[in-house]
């Protein structure tokens, strides 16, 4: 059921970019037309991109203090970009890395804790890099409301998402002062229905709990959190690169602008509301690219870079998950309340 929604929603989005663009199927062939130099490149970086992610599991893991191997780092890699990409708001890759883990002998406390604490900490620094890329003027080039409605949402969800990462390096004064929160939330007068009370409870509880797991990556020594950053950097790195690759492979003349308006994109194909940003990624392929590229062109870049780091990665996740199974494990662990959503 999540595949197919992905299927049509992505299908809905390329049918608009491409109508809207003049592009027609056989101008993605175009790929095989650029220079051998940037194929190996884009090959390379597509392959970089799994080895970066799995050098990510190995060091979180490490900060929990458990180890992972590179087959499950592997496994849990695979596994998360599948379910990630296919599901709404990437609700089932955190359950997917730790089945992946679990199985391949990493505590499950230990699994959770890597899973969660990559996902959350990998989103908040991509979050800030494309409030800084907007901030700066390098983003996507909009006019002055749409501008600022953007840069406003984006810098708001960078900070709920940092003040939970700050808060864990002060982990006991953050969770106090959460619990002083809760009472005076309460007592709002806005807030005062049984539903409202219910969210503040369960918002609270979140906060908490986010916190605490967070808190445990310090266990790996004053120089983890150096480490974390250095391995979400590459991987951002790796990622936005291959998009950045493509753009200036199809005209684009600035390497800065084409860098900020990667990052910008890449963010809001993470952000978007849709199973792995799917239709609406597809769709503002001219709003993000095309002030540095036709609307033809911006639109093939998108596919393509689409093609490259999603929907690959769900044709890998389909042959890979059904040679080495755990797919029937996923969907049960995931139906489980116990488990932390991403």
């Amino acid at each position: 059921m999540f595949l197919a929604l992905f299927v049509a929603l992505a299908g809905g989005g390329i049918y608009y970019g491409v109508r809207s663009s003049g592009v027609t199927p056989s101008d993605l062939g175009e790929l095989w037309t650029l220079p051998i130099g940037v194929l190996l490149g884009l090959l390379a970086l597509c392959g970089g991109l799994y080895l970066v992610d799995m050098c990510r599991y190995r060091v979180f893991g490490r900060a929990v203090g458990d180890v992972v191997t590179w087959r499950a780092a592997l496994d849990a890699t695979v596994a998360n970009f599948f379910f990630s990409w296919i599901t709404p708001g990437a609700a089932l890759g955190a359950p997917a890395a730790i089945v992946m883990l679990g199985r391949r002998g990493v505590s499950w406390e230990g699994a959770a804790l890597i899973a969660f604490g990559k996902s959350i900490t990998g989103t908040t620094l991509l979050v800030l890099l494309a409030f800084a890329a907007l901030a700066t003027g390098y983003g996507p080039k909009l006019d002055g409301g749409a501008l600022a409605v953007f840069t406003t949402g984006t810098g708001i969800l960078a900070a709920m998402l940092l003040v939970l990462v700050a808060g864990a390096m002060w982990s006991e004064a953050t969770i106090r002062r959460i619990d002083r929160m809760e009472p005076w939330l309460a007592r709002r007068r806005m807030l005062r229905g049984e539903r409202a009370q219910r969210i503040v409870k369960k918002l609270c509880e979140g906060m908490r709990s986010t916190v605490r797991r967070l808190a445990k990556l310090r266990t790996g020594g004053p120089a983890m959190p150096f480490a974390i950053l250095g391995v979400h950097l590459a991987y951002n790195a790796v990622l936005v690169a291959i998009a950045v690759v493509l753009a200036l492979a199809f005209g684009a003349t600035s390497v800065p602008d084409a860098i900020g308006i990667s990052i910008v994109y890449t963010a809001f194909t993470y952000v978007a509301p849709t199973p792995g940003g799917a239709g609406l990624s597809e769709a503002a392929a001219t709003v993000f690219y095309g002030s540095i590229l036709p609307a033809r062109d911006a639109v093939l870049v998108v596919l393509l870079f689409r093609a490259l780091t999603f929907y690959l990665h769900i044709v890998i996740g389909i042959v890979y998950l059904g040679i080495v199974g755990g797919t029937r494990q996923i969907l049960e662990r995931s139906k489980r309340p116990s488990e932390p959503a991403q």
